[in-house]
């Protein structure tokens, strides 16, 4: 029996070229790539997300259609399951974004903008005339039984919390105030009152120059302060780097250990077991995200 090809559609510089790797070590009979080779896309969560309907396309003044992010990422996880005659699809494909801080209370929302962009890319394709009506059913198909949305919350950043090595391999050079056996890495929070009181810096090249509005709830913004060491002025964590040496060895028994924390992390990592057959003990237990939960009764993708 041949392994199960996964395909993954992502948005950040440190899941494009780590998260294939770390998923490839905690399901190691199954092959993970990239359907992106060259670069990740664009997220569509970057900006909080108001208006009910998700935004696909619009014309420029030029009259040209300009898809949006969503729209292309929604695209390439189609295309990973169902490419074409001369191309070989993956078995299965999964789209994995940012939560962000900006929708954090929203989360619902994300997830509906996915739903809602599927159907209708799906309709737009058939439309124009790329596919005929029996090839949209089988892509309907495919989509339903072989695609998944995932998320990182708030960020990818986050999940190193849960393994303290992983702050290593990221360039931690102070202490954590993060205490993962308390604390959800999820839902990020940290007391640290050197980090919270840190004084802006003009000339500075990372968060110090622009902090983020509630530095106490950002990951990203924390591990760059814990690999800046005291007396120099630049972080030592770059995504490309650290991030990178973080996630492609990512202890995802460590970050799912506590049964309910890392919810979303253990919905994708359920789902991922779920498509490759595979049972790790350490992922038997624990609660699910319920947006993104795949037993959840999804309608257009596996878990959507």
């Amino acid at each position: 029996m041949s392994r199960p090809v996964v395909a993954l559609v992502v948005t950040g510089q440190v899941e494009h070229k780590a998260l294939h790797r770390g998923l490839q070590r905690a399901f190691p009979d199954a092959d993970f790539v990239q359907q992106t080779l060259s670069a990740p896309l664009d997220g569509f969560t970057t900006a909080r997300l108001d208006d009910d309907e998700p935004v696909l396309e619009w014309t420029s003044k030029r009259g040209a259609v300009i898809e949006s992010s969503l729209a292309k990422l929604v695209d390439q996880l189609i295309l990973a399951v169902y490419p074409g005659r001369h191309q070989r699809p993956a078995d299965f494909a999964v789209l994995v974004d940012d939560v962000e801080l900006c929708n954090a209370d929203r989360v619902e929302r994300v997830v509906e903008h996915v739903r809602r962009a599927v159907p209708r890319r799906l309709t737009t394709q058939a439309e124009r005339g790329n596919w005929s009506s029996a090839t949209a059913s089988k892509v309907e198909r495919a989509a339903r039984t072989q695609c998944s949305f995932h998320l990182m919350s708030p960020m990818v950043e986050a999940l190193f919390f849960a393994e303290p090595e992983a702050l290593d391999r990221a360039g931690r050079a102070l202490p954590s105030r993060f205490d993962a056996a308390r604390q959800d890495c999820e839902r990020f929070t940290v007391d640290d009152p050197d980090y919270v009181s840190a004084p802006v810096v003009a000339g500075a090249t990372d968060w110090r120059k622009r902090p983020p509005a509630d530095r106490a709830l950002h990951p990203k913004a924390y591990l760059q302060y814990l690999a800046t060491p005291v007396g120099e002025e630049r972080t030592r964590y770059q995504e490309t780097r650290g991030g990178v040496a973080a996630l492609s060895t990512l202890g995802w028994e460590q970050v799912v250990a506590v049964p309910d924390y890392a919810r979303f992390a253990r919905a994708m990592l359920a789902d991922i077991a779920d498509m490759t057959g595979a049972r790790p003990g350490w992922l038997e237990g624990g609660a699910l995200a319920p947006e993104t939960d795949a037993a959840r009764g999804a309608t257009v993708l596996r878990n959507v």
